[in-house]
């Protein structure tokens, strides 16, 4: 049965193909996560009860198809013999941390043992508290994410709009400048036939 170290663990392999530009491989190992995810909720049923819990999970697929799709275009671009090597490096790792991929899920399973541990005197009713908690705090994080890829695509959106409109300029003197060289051609026509 997955465990949400498998899980984690899976997430850091994937995140550390993609610091080597193994793209492919990443791809294919965020893929094994998101089925190992899905077995997970198939094996813990309790946690449709929890909707803190259910919408943390989806999220958490949500991202992860999302960066599949993203380092499906880079794998595309990098395979495109025209591909500009800059705008490979314009893509931002999602993950910029400077702890290494085994720390960061021994973080999260400690913290997680810390705080499923069963201490003495806790209730189920403190238990479920701190897991609300925890879990408003996860969602936190993730809006917190969400927030900072919003902005990244807003800048980008901005750039493209910008780079458009100088486009758009260009199109338009070269409109001019070759409406006027057919005029001036159709002059020097009408000068000969006279």
């Amino acid at each position: 049965m997955p465990e949400l170290k498998d899980i984690y663990e899976l997430i850091a392999n994937a995140e550390l193909k993609v610091r080597e530009h193994n793209f492919e491989e990443s791809i294919n190992v965020y893929l094994e996560t998101v089925k190992l995810i899905e077995e997970f909720e198939s094996k813990n049923k309790g946690f449709d009860q929890v909707e803190d819990v259910k919408t943390a999970i989806e999220l958490l697929k949500i991202d992860i198809e999302s960066k599949v799709w993203e380092l499906q275009q880079l794998n595309l671009r990098a395979k495109t013999p025209a591909a500009k090597p800059d705008n490979v490096a314009a893509v931002k790792n999602p993950m910029t941390t400077t702890e290494s991929p085994q720390t960061f899920v021994e973080n999260v399973l400690n913290l997680v043992r810390s705080k499923t541990e069963l201490k003495p005197g806790a209730s189920v009713h403190d238990l479920e508290t701190g897991i609300a908690a925890e879990t408003t705090q996860l969602l936190r994080g993730l809006s917190w994410v969400d927030q900072q890829r919003s902005k990244e695509y807003e800048a980008r959106i901005e750039e493209l709009c910008t780079e458009n409109k100088q486009l758009t300029t260009q199109i338009h003197k070269l409109k001019e400048r070759w409406d006027s060289l057919v005029e001036s051609a159709r002059q020097k026509r009408n000068q000969q036939n006279d």
